[in-house]
C-alpha cells in the first residue's frame, strides 16, 4: 500500500492542520415516537485536514501524482498522523478536488482533507 508523501523537510502537514474525530450512530425513530440508538462504528474514526503552503513546484508535482495514482477519493493509502506518528493504514481522501493556489514562485499552497476508513 503506497503511503502519503513527506515534503523536503520530512513533515507531513504543516500548521495550521487540524484532526478531529468522527463517531456515527444510527437513530431509528418509531411511529409512537420512540427512538432506538445503535453506534454503526465499533470505534471512532479519524479525520486530518492537511494544510500545505509554501510548497515547491516539485513538492506540488509529488502530491498531485499520488492523488492522481489514488484516483482521489477512490483509492486507499498509509497516513502517518503527525501529532502521534502512527501510520493508519486504510485511508483515503474525503474529495475528488485537488486545487492548487500559487501565492508567488515557488509557494505552491493545498488544502487535503483525509480521513480512516473503517476496516471490515
Amino acid at each position: 500500500m503506497n503511503r502519503f508523501p513527506k515534503l523536503r523537510s520530512g513533515a507531513i502537514s504543516q500548521y495550521p492542520t487540524g484532526r478531529g474525530t468522527q463517531y456515527s450512530t444510527w437513530v431509528g425513530q418509531f411511529v409512537g415516537g420512540k427512538e432506538q440508538r445503535f453506534r454503526e462504528f465499533p470505534s471512532s474514526l479519524l479525520r486530518w485536514v492537511v494544510e500545505l503552503r509554501l510548497l515547491t513546484s516539485r513538492e506540488v508535482a509529488e502530491i498531485r501524482e499520488f492523488y492522481a495514482n489514488e484516483q482521489g477519493r477512490a483509492g486507499r493509502f498509509e497516513f502517518e498522523d503527525p501529532w502521534s506518528g502512527v501510520v493508519y493504514d486504510n485511508c483515503s481522501f474525503e474529495t475528488d478536488e485537488n486545487e492548487v493556489r500559487w501565492d508567488g514562485e515557488e509557494m505552491g499552497r493545498m488544502r487535503l482533507i483525509i480521513r480512516q476508513n473503517r476496516t471490515n
